[in-house]
């Protein structure tokens, strides 16, 4: 067998593999039905992949380079754009693997070293998701982010694509931002001025940050070049829709805001 024709018999193996997967399962399927779909013998399959297990773990690595490669990015960045790139850059990458991460029943029969990798992942995710110095408040809304990405993609597969990013991006935002707008209105209290932005009231740990001073100024920087939408600095900053307008109101006083700002 010469080279290029090994090469493709394990692309071949590597593609049918994937769809018999996603059609039946990981634990549905045999070496021999991907070898009989392929109209070879089982040995040829086990020459190019010693187990079932291998060639598994082969087609979830390319996927984990991708998310590693997001978050070595999001390292890089400012805490709160950073959340947002590893958000939208893991949903991508979802969106592009649905088949392959319906395949939950194979995952954690995958090699120790990879499957301390998907671990491994999670908690860096989960940490960027966060920010530095979160609280138990941060660290599990970053938590359900990081589910978030992938159930609600998964579930809903006959749903266009573009319409189920949109929605699981607005349920991640309104996670880290419209729930502080509701504790304000549930204590009374209304959003912290200007100079006080950013600052967690004395005797309560834990508050999540609904606007920084930072963001504001990026916000107004973002309204002032006049290129944006309303939604692409809300992702940008990491707030709703309704905390962005707020804030861009003490700026453009009585004006009314189009999409395109």
């Amino acid at each position: 067998m010469d080279e290029q024709t090994a090469s493709d018999t394990r692309s071949r193996i590597l593609t049918t593999a994937r769809e018999l997967f996603a059609e039946q399962g990981y634990e549905q399927t045999s070496v021999r039905q991907i070898a009989v779909r392929l109209d070879v013998s089982k040995a040829t399959v086990l020459y190019h992949f010693s187990s079932k297990v291998q060639i598994l773990a082969t087609l979830v690595t390319p996927m984990l380079d991708d998310a590693k490669a997001v978050l070595d990015a999001a390292e890089k960045l400012e805490p709160d754009e950073a959340r947002w790139v590893v958000v939208t850059g893991l949903l991508d990458g979802i969106l592009e693997n649905l088949p392959l991460l319906g395949i939950f029943d194979g995952w954690w029969l995958m090699r120790e070293p990879l499957l301390r990798r998907v671990v491994d992942q999670n908690t860096r995710t989960i940490e960027i998701i966060a920010g530095p110095g979160a609280g138990l408040r941060e660290r599990v809304r970053a938590s359900a982010v990081l589910a978030l990405l992938a159930r609600p993609a998964m579930h809903n597969r006959d749903a266009p694509v573009e319409d189920v990013r949109r929605e699981v991006l607005d349920a991640a935002r309104q996670l880290f931002d419209d729930g502080g707008d509701r504790d304000d209105e549930r204590a009374g209290t209304a959003a912290p001025g200007e100079g006080e932005v950013g600052r967690a009231p004395r005797g309560r740990r834990g508050r999540r940050t609904v606007m920084t001073g930072e963001r504001v100024a990026r916000a107004r920087r973002m309204y002032a070049a006049g290129t944006h939408t309303v939604d692409e600095i809300a992702r940008a900053t990491g707030v709703s829709r309704a905390t962005l307008y707020r804030h861009l109101n003490e700026v453009v006083s009585g004006q009314q805001y189009s999409e395109t700002i």
